[in-house]
């Protein structure tokens, strides 16, 4: 990544406190992506799905509906907590 290594990103995001769900794909090394992924939720992100390269689609496909699921999920939580 230009300018600014995956860890990083992962810092800045926790430290935005971004809830969104991340996906993190290298091509890099697949410890490097256990890494990272540890290290957003240490951080406190919500999810991170770890992905090497090269992706299949069926691969991405399941990262994407895991996100998915889990985004359902939260919202359900708060429209209970919320009532």
């Amino acid at each position: 990544m230009p300018k600014m290594e995956g860890s990083e990103i992962i810092s800045w995001l926790a430290d935005q406190k971004c809830s969104a769900h991340l996906i993190i794909v290298t091509g890099y090394n697949p410890n490097y992506a256990r890494t990272a992924k540890l290290l957003g939720q240490a951080r406190g992100l919500l999810s991170v799905v770890t992905l090497t390269k090269p992706v299949r689609a069926t691969a991405l496909r399941e990262a994407l509906s895991a996100t998915m699921d889990e985004s359902v999920d939260l919202v359900g939580e708060d429209s209970s907590s919320a009532s």
